[in-house]
């Protein structure tokens, strides 16, 4: 048995799991095979001004922040709290949907007519308990170094995310990779 913090269970897992018969299903019926995907994105403005007075495009952009919240939500996502860092991180029970948030997102902030921004996304996945017993702690990890050691504008994801896309939803752009090194992650 392992103890998690009130709320983490359904943040994690969902909340409209059923089951049936000893399967356990989705809310469409379709058997839930247990792994989770994690979004992670960092977002930061691109300073375009040449005085201190430009300061404030420094900032995390909350414009940015809200649709990548947003965008999570849209996709069957659910948002986390990040205790480490200013990263946003989503938690998917499907890797298509973590896959095309990705995407979306991509294209929502590479396009805005606000303040221009950069951003990095790293997306993971696991199963919710690890063999050390921790509670989903692997894929948001993963998914942090991802973000972490992604280009500005580039989205990482994961080899064992990446086999559980299906093969219409794979993305197709240079903006998404799969590292190459995949015994580090």
């Amino acid at each position: 048995m392992i103890q998690v913090e009130p709320g983490s269970f359904s943040l994690f897992m969902g909340d409209k799991l059923k089951v049936d018969h000893g399967l356990t299903r989705d809310e469409n019926g379709d058997i839930d095979d247990g792994y989770r995907f994690a979004l992670v994105a960092s977002v930061r403005g691109v300073p375009t001004g040449t005085n201190s007075d430009d300061l404030l495009q420094l900032q995390i952009p909350e414009w940015a922040k809200a649709s990548i919240r947003e965008s999570i939500r849209v996709h069957h996502g659910r948002t986390m709290k990040s205790e480490a860092d200013d990263t946003l991180v989503g938690i998917f029970n499907d890797a298509d949907d973590a896959v095309t948030c990705a995407d979306n997102i991509r294209k929502e902030l590479q396009f805005a007519d606000e303040p221009k921004v950069t951003f990095r996304i790293g997306i993971s996945g696991d199963q919710p308990v690890d063999l050390d017993g921790k509670f989903f702690s692997k894929a948001i990890y993963v998914g942090r170094r991802l973000c972490s050691t992604a280009h500005d504008n580039e989205i990482l994801v994961s080899a064992l995310a990446s086999r559980l896309v299906t093969p219409k939803e794979s993305p197709s752009t240079p903006n998404f990779s799969i590292p190459l090194k995949r015994n580090l992650f």
